[in-house]
């Protein structure tokens, strides 16, 4: 199954690292040493790469195949990483299935933690275009519990205000 809305106009963020990063920080998430990948990075990983790198000692393996960053998943799927983190990607992606697909991605990581953001929108919960080839979900964070849930299990899925946190196993 294909998106019907590559997102490629969402990835606007090339100034400075998505919040994310400061969430993260803030409940002391990042492991000096550990990797992190970052699905769905954009157009610009080098910032979160960058900050994580010279902050938190942390490696990040930014993975967006639309933008070119398409490591070997399989590898990753057998070393594993300390973190994963999808920031504002899931509200841009308007089929369910592709969604889940995403997660189950991560999942194989075998990650530590996983941390998810959402762009929540206008908050109404009514998925539209919101420019040529950009999908917005307007949903709220806590809306995509029951997705996450869904696919690592509801025992592992916690939310912290914006941030939802899975713990591996």
């Amino acid at each position: 199954m294909k998106q019907k809305y590559s997102g490629a106009n969402t990835s606007v963020n090339h100034t400075k690292p998505p919040a994310i990063v400061k969430l993260v920080t803030k409940i002391d998430g990042w492991r000096m040493g550990s990797i992190n990948v970052d699905f769905g990075c954009g157009a610009h990983p080098e910032i979160m790469s960058e900050i994580l790198y010279r902050e938190h000692g942390v490696y990040n393996m930014p993975v967006d195949p639309h933008w070119g960053f398409d490591p070997d998943i399989k590898l990753l799927n057998i070393i594993g990483a300390g973190s994963v983190t999808i920031s504002n990607v899931l509200n841009v992606i308007k089929e369910k299935k592709l969604r889940l697909n995403l997660l189950r991605q991560a999942k194989k990581i075998r990650a530590r933690l996983n941390y998810i953001t959402v762009y929540e929108g206008d908050k109404s919960g009514k998925g539209r275009e919101t420019k040529p080839d950009c999908w917005q979900e307007n949903r709220k964070t806590e809306s995509y519990m029951n997705e996450i849930k869904k696919v690592f299990g509801a025992g592992q899925v916690h939310r912290l205000g914006k941030l939802i946190i899975v713990y591996g196993k």
